[in-house]
């Protein structure tokens, strides 16, 4: 919605609109005021939030592989502990403990700071004065001139604004089990739009509210999921540590029987090896597993993808129809699947926190 106002495509009474929207009219306080420093302050938070959660992630992880070579190497750490080398144990027990106070440290900044309802409740707060506006731009009461009610349009706009304002993380909830119903106008309010108003109007939101919505999921959609973004590791993780396992059973026995002291040595070394990716490869999912729970990368490109053909299908309609009743009902779906979607992604976030 940056830059809106200057648009010479708008129509003269969306200009009307947009100045006493703008900063010129409204002040701080005006819609696409507090639009942009909600949507500056959701991006912001988002990057802390995804930044602290990937950390949190490879500290565990790295805690976890630290203490299974520990456990893994126990003996020979003794060994050498006993014969004075003890500086191994020491650097290893040392970096073991900074991992678990840099994991604890990330999780506690993240839960008292960054918290993953933080970042979503501003997205959401942008996204619900995003919706007002084109709400309140593709009502038949305001082309028709029967809203703002004597042009008062803080009274118009003033309250639903000062309700998103107030929106609360507990509210997150209910609000993300909740769906919006269509509110379908009645062709007789529709009446008495003038055709050419309605044409700009058209023109106007397909190309900015449209095409930039629609530009937004082909991206999503779009987007080459990482290398481990797979939900496909997770059989393969599981299946090689149970390889690892009979591999260094295998080893096992094999140093056992074998003759050769040194033989049996070097065997040892590949067990005790094979016993450790058993171990580690677990742990090492877990950790890609948490990250990614904190992104949902791949339901949100399926969401994304479903989302654009709807939005397709609503271009090409409202490019056909010239009633204005089948416009505004048109914009009023476009505007309700937009708004379903919003919710249906705050839902799926929700679902995805970790901490």
């Amino acid at each position: 919605m940056r830059g809106i106002a200057a648009d010479p495509a708008a129509p003269e009474r969306l200009k009307a609109f947009l100045e006493w929207c703008g900063e010129e009219a409204g002040g701080p306080d005006a819609l696409l005021v507090r639009f942009e420093h909600a949507d500056e302050t959701a991006d912001r938070n988002r990057r802390r939030y995804e930044q602290s959660a990937a950390l949190s992630a490879f500290g565990g992880t790295v805690a976890i592989v630290l203490a299974i070579l520990q456990l893994a190497f126990h003996h020979p750490l003794v060994v050498a502990w006993e014969e004075g080398r003890r500086w191994p144990a020491i650097a290893l027990l040392a970096v073991e403990v900074l991992a678990v106070a840099f994991t604890f440290f990330s999780v506690a900044r993240s839960l008292v700071l960054y918290r993953q309802e933080g970042w979503l409740l501003w997205r959401y707060k942008a996204e619900r004065l995003r919706l007002l506006f084109y709400r309140l731009l593709t009502s038949p009461d305001f082309w028709t001139g029967r809203e703002p009610a004597g042009g008062d349009f803080l009274q118009w706009i003033g309250r639903e604004v000062s309700q998103i304002a107030v929106l609360t993380r507990v509210e997150l909830q209910a609000l993300a089990r909740s769906a919006p119903v269509p509110q379908q106008p009645e062709p007789a309010a529709c009446e008495g739009v003038d055709a050419a108003a309605l044409e700009a109007l058209v023109n106007f939101y397909r190309s900015r509210r449209l095409t930039a919505q629609m530009a937004y999921f082909q991206a999503r959609a779009q987007e080459d999921p990482l290398s481990w973004d797979n939900p496909r590791l997770l059989p393969f993780f599981f299946f090689s540590s149970v390889g690892a396992v009979f591999v260094h059973f295998g080893f096992e026995i094999a140093s056992f029987a074998s003759k050769n002291p040194q033989s049996g040595a070097i065997y040892r070394s590949i067990s005790i090896f094979f016993l450790l990716c058993a171990a580690v490869l677990p742990a090492v999912w877990a950790g890609i597993k948490t990250w990614r729970s904190a992104h949902e990368f791949t339901r949100n490109a399926a969401r994304a993808a479903a989302s654009l053909g709807v939005l397709k299908r609503y271009s090409e309609r409202l490019g056909r129809e010239k009633e204005p009743a089948r416009v505004f009902a048109t914009l009023d779906l476009c505007e309700t699947f937009l708004d379903a979607e919003q919710r249906e992604w705050l839902r799926l976030m929700l679902e995805a926190d970790w901490y």
